[in-house]
């Protein structure tokens, strides 16, 4: 088995197609980040006077006041304080000041940000959250297509180029040969996440440098993550540890179907084609009789678009449980009807 996988990790190593996905990928990854960080460290911008004049129309007079405050406290972020109005904050306006222009927390809202103030918490955008966007976009739908074309690589290739032939007549077991090649699969979806991760904590370090700022999300910090019903605060680093364990799992489940339609339609084009219908068939798909069903819901799809960000959702821990537990039945599935399949190929076909 040992000596299977290092001969498929040889191939698809020599794979220009592969080197060239990781490219394309790894520059997806830092042109998002640079958007997202120059979002998180711009000032904040406050409407024109007859923007303002507008929208306070519309306003009653207890409403008028609340916006003049809130735009008072804007402009202060933007422009940021003078001595005066430092000394004129309390204790707390002035720690919600300082930790907003510092790029710890990012919000504007004043009280919000005396709340992540009070429970620790950081939601500012710094090298962790560069590395997590690497982790984070692992199970975005572009992702899917990038799995697709290194299952081609090592599967649907060699069914088009004929090599195929050469694993149906070694000595080998063809379930040991499926299973070395979906190993290999596992290995790639790791060293792509980890190198992308690599060269985005080296795009932060430069980024900072170039805006001379310093990094404004230490990795002592806290974050507020909300999984399934549970709302609860993690370190930094364990929730990038967390996230990269469920892009592993969640691409590596996305990998297994490709890995099956392509054993099955011996088609590179169908195989590229296959996770481009999944990623764009939730998008046109509306029908709430469909998207109810049970299946459909706790589908592997489910898990990678609601959970797996930490994001806030209306689902329930026992969602995510019964989630995770068809996501186990799809791979077994997957897995095999891939064997099953190989094992029944002739090799002069």
């Amino acid at each position: 088995m040992f000596k299977l996988y290092r001969f498929e990790m040889k191939k698809i190593h020599r794979s220009a197609t592969i080197w060239v996905c990781l490219a394309v990928f790894v520059l997806i990854c830092m042109a998002i980040n640079y958007v997202h960080a120059d979002a998180f460290l711009t000032p904040a911008t406050v409407p024109s006077q007859e923007e303002q004049q507008k929208i306070m129309s519309e306003m009653t007079e207890e409403e008028q006041a609340e916006y003049k405050a809130q735009i008072e406290w804007q402009t202060i972020l933007r422009d940021g304080a003078t001595p005066e109005q430092l000394a004129a904050m309390s204790e707390e306006d002035r720690a919600a000041y300082e930790s907003i222009r510092a790029g710890e927390i990012f919000t504007y809202d004043k009280e919000q940000a005396k709340y992540e103030i009070e429970h620790n918490i950081n939601s500012g955008f710094g090298i962790p959250s560069f590395i997590e966007n690497a982790f984070a976009n692992g199970y975005m739908g572009m992702f899917m297509i990038f799995i697709a074309v290194i299952i081609s690589a090592v599967i649907a290739k060699e069914y088009n180029n004929s090599t195929i032939k050469i694993s149906l007549l070694s000595p080998h077991k063809r379930s040991e040969i499926i299973v070395a090649k979906l190993l290999c699969v596992l290995t790639v979806i790791i060293e792509f996440l980890l190198i992308t991760a690599f060269l985005c904590a080296i795009e932060s370090v430069i980024y900072f440098m170039a805006v001379g700022k310093t990094n404004p999300e230490p990795f002592n910090c806290m974050k507020e993550v909300k999984f399934g019903d549970t709302l609860t605060t993690m370190n930094v680093v364990a929730r990038l540890l967390l996230i990269f364990g469920m892009s592993v799992l969640s691409t590596f489940m996305v990998a297994l179907g490709i890995c099956f339609i392509s054993v099955i339609t011996k088609n590179v084009v169908v195989t590229i084609m296959t996770p481009v219908a999944f990623f764009l068939i939730p998008m046109v798909v509306t029908s709430e009789k469909i998207t109810n069903n049970v299946i459909w819901k706790y589908t592997f799809f489910n898990l990678i678009d609601n959970y797996l960000l930490l994001s806030p959702t209306s689902r329930t821990s026992k969602d995510l449980a019964v989630t995770l537990v068809i996501t186990a039945i799809w791979a077994v599935l997957f897995t095999a009807g891939s064997i099953f399949a190989f094992e029944k190929q002739d090799v002069y076909n």
